[in-house]
């Protein structure tokens, strides 16, 4: 196994009396594809959660790029280097879909309190880095659409090119195909195997035929904890798998 640029160590978060996530330990690879599944309520978006710190952990410890940020707040999670994606779509809909990109890619760059009191145009790199990301994302020559305008399946483009344009080493994309037809899935799925030659990607997902066909590793949740991890064939092949998540 390569050099893991993102671990956890025995990380929790409890609400009241219930453990969410228990004590899972993970360690993603750099420049890998890893995959988070299992069944509804087993604790994979709460523990995204706790990565990039929406919420902070009740016990345990996370290390991204060899430095401890357990404790850090999410600003600087983002600022450090991981983008995310959620779960319900997040775009700004009365927005231009360039719009959406160059306030993340704006907030990104800025280094201080005053930068706020700057001129836009200073930041022309802000600019090439839009441009770059719409194009990066299948959505070059659609800038000036309003983000309501998009289908469905081209918001979720838009969500993952807000999350690129914030210059992520980690990218978390938390169920990128959900609700998405046939042909949109394909087309996503497509986008993230080209987009983990560059990034290292952890996602969540549902939809087994994706996982197992773009993923390097896969990690299995059932009721907040890790049951199985491997690649997509011990998965395919793992017992408890089959009965917590397949249903067999």
């Amino acid at each position: 196994m390569g050099q893991a640029i993102l671990k956890t160590e025995r990380v929790s978060k409890a609400f009241g009396a219930n453990l969410a996530v228990a004590g899972v330990s993970l360690e993603i690879e750099e420049g890998t594809l890893h995959t988070i599944i299992g069944p509804n309520g087993a604790g994979k978006t709460t523990l995204f959660n706790l990565l990039t710190k929406d919420l902070a952990p009740t016990s345990g410890r996370i290390v991204f790029a060899g430095e401890d940020v357990t404790h850090r707040q999410p600003y600087e999670i983002s600022r450090l280097g991981v983008g995310r994606s959620y779960q319900i779509t997040s775009v700004f809909a009365g927005m231009t879909v360039h719009d959406n990109v160059w306030v993340a890619a704006y907030r990104h760059a800025r280094r201080g309190f005053f930068d706020f009191w700057s001129r836009a145009g200073r930041f022309t790199d802000v600019g090439r880095r839009t441009e770059d990301v719409l194009a990066e994302a299948g959505l070059a020559g659609r800038g000036a659409m309003l983000a309501r305008e998009l289908s469905y399946g081209d918001q979720r483009l838009l969500e993952i090119a807000i999350a690129l344009a914030t210059v992520p080493r980690l990218l978390l994309l938390d169920e990128p195909t959900s609700g998405l037809s046939q042909e949109e899935t394909q087309k996503i799925a497509g986008l993230i195997r080209r987009l983990a030659r560059q990034y290292t990607v952890v996602m969540i997902e549902h939809k087994v035929d994706v996982v197992m066909t773009i993923s390097d590793r896969i990690t299995v949740m059932n009721f907040g904890e890790v049951i199985a991890e491997g690649s997509p064939a011990e998965i395919t092949a793992n017992e408890r798998v089959k009965k917590a998540y397949f249903g067999t």
